[in-house]
Parts: structure tokens; C-alpha cells; sequence
């Protein structure tokens, strides 16, 4: 998982400080990077897709550890060139969403192709587990966009798509000016059930996972859950700032978890739902 998450995380950062350019040729590296970790050996190259030669050591130990999870826990490379793929969509500037299905496919690439990812090393890879994972990773990078409007409106990015702000009479030029319009309301929480939707079918996942993996998932899902309805809770708050649960809640629902007895009495409620 650590392997996996610095992977995603370095991706990230590259589509990050890329943010402000059209270019996405360094995306081919990112895909030789990733072919270059070897099927069934380790064959790490040292040479480093991140711009201007940045972090060339951590590109080469996380391709070396990259390389072994890969081998170890037979992750399908598709959904890390998938990862690459998403975040190379989110080159254009300025960047917006169109409608709902393009949504959905980014949503895929970006977060649903991680949770799939997971699915091997949490010893859950079974396909007809798959639906409720992307609907899962879905739930994840709705929510991300919901709480992070602010941060991505600064950055001349629009993930709530064009076509409901627009039925909701949402001026696009003023929302990318950070001024409010027409019902945004109505478009956000449109968002939010969407979301919740997605929450209820990827919770479906828990059930396939083993002991381990039941644990970790279960603490994002709720963690992720929680925050989704911070954001509903007070929608004025994207405009403003990234909304973020307090120390106390991340506190609870991490001792929710260490504890098994009451982590499993807790999770069987979310199954019997």
C-alpha cells in the first residue's frame, strides 16, 4: 500500500506542477516508467519523468518498490497507466468537466483505477467485486471535488460538470471568478446524492476483502462518508476554504478501528443497511 499510494502520490504532484500547461508528451515517460518495472522481474530505470529532473531519487526507490508489489500481489499495470491517464486530463487549462459521463470516466482514472489496484493487495480481486469498487473510488473523488472547489477554481479548474451548473443557471465566467449564481445549491447537492449513491454500492466491497483489508477500507470509506456530509452540511463553506473533518472526529473513527470488537459491531451495521 505504501508502495501504491507514494506511486499515485508522485503522479499527482507531476499533474500538479504541470498544472498551468497544455503539454502532456511527459506522460509517454510516465507509461515507459511504469512498463519499465518488469513482468515477473524488477527492472527499474533511473531515469525520472518528473519535470526538470525533480526528485530523481524517490522516482527510482518508488519504481523499485512499485515494481515488487507489483509482482508480489499481481497488479494488473492497466489501472496504474489508467492513474497516468487521469491525471494527464487534467492538463488542460483552463480544465472543466462537460457532463455527467465524462465525470464519471475521470472519476474512474483517477480514483476507481487505485481502488482496483487495492483490490489485489487487499486479497479481494474478484470481478464481480469490481462495480462496487469503481462506484467506491466514484463516491471518493466526488467528494474530493465537492470539498476542494476553492483550491481547484484557483487553478482554472471546473469538476462539477458544465451542463448541471448550467440547468441551475450557474454563470460559468462568474463561478471561475469565485462569485455564486443562479441555484448552485441545487447543482452541489445534486453532487452530494450522487455521491451517496455511489457511497452505498461501493460499501459492498467490504464484504470481499480480507481481515486486514476489511479494517483499512473501512476507515476510508467512513472517513470519506463523514467528510461528504460535512460538505453538505454547510455548502458556503467550499467558497472559502478546503473543509476538512476536526482532529476530534479523525481521532474517534481511527479508535473506532483499533479497537475490533467495536470496529466489527460497527461495520456489520453498514452491511445490514
Amino acid at each position: 500500500m505504501a508502495a501504491l499510494y507514494a506511486f499515485s502520490k508522485l503522479v499527482d504532484d507531476w499533474g500538479d506542477t504541470n498544472a498551468q500547461s497544455s503539454d502532456v508528451n511527459q506522460a509517454i515517460d510516465w507509461h515507459n516508467w511504469i512498463d519499465a518495472c518488469g513482468n515477473g522481474s524488477v527492472n527499474p530505470t533511473h531515469s525520472s519523468p518528473f519535470p526538470m529532473g525533480t526528485l530523481p531519487d524517490a522516482c527510482s526507490s518508488i519504481q523499485l518498490a512499485l515494481a515488487n508489489t507489483i509482482d508480489r500481489f499481481a497488479i494488473a499495470k492497466q489501472h496504474l497507466h489508467e492513474i497516468v491517464d487521469g491525471v494527464a486530463f487534467d492538463l488542460t487549462n483552463p480544465f472543466s468537466i462537460e457532463d455527467r459521463e465524462q465525470l464519471d470516466r475521470y472519476c474512474y482514472l483517477v480514483a476507481s483505477a487505485v481502488g482496483l489496484a487495492c483490490l489485489s493487495i487487499w486479497e479481494g480481486n474478484q470481478p464481480e467485486v469490481h462495480p462496487a469498487a469503481i462506484d467506491c473510488g466514484r463516491a471518493f473523488q466526488l467528494t474530493n471535488i465537492l470539498r476542494d472547489i476553492k483550491e481547484d477554481r484557483e487553478r482554472g479548474r471546473i469538476y462539477v460538470p458544465l451542463d448541471l451548473l448550467v440547468a441551475h443557471d450557474v454563470d460559468i465566467e462568474r463561478w471561475r471568478s469565485g462569485q455564486t449564481s443562479g441555484d448552485w445549491q441545487a447543482a452541489l447537492l445534486t453532487m452530494v446524492e450522487r455521491a451517496r449513491e455511489a457511497y452505498r454500492s461501493g460499501w459492498h466491497v467490504y464484504a470481499a476483502l480480507d481481515n486486514d483489508g476489511q479494517r483499512m477500507f473501512s476507515l476510508m470509506w467512513h472517513t470519506y462518508r463523514q467528510l461528504l456530509e460535512r460538505v453538505a452540511s454547510d455548502l458556503d463553506a467550499v467558497w472559502v476554504r478546503r473543509v476538512r473533518l476536526t482532529r476530534f472526529e479523525k481521532t474517534t473513527l481511527y479508535l473506532k478501528h483499533a479497537f475490533t470488537p467495536w470496529y466489527r459491531s460497527w461495520s456489520k451495521g453498514e452491511i445490514d443497511d
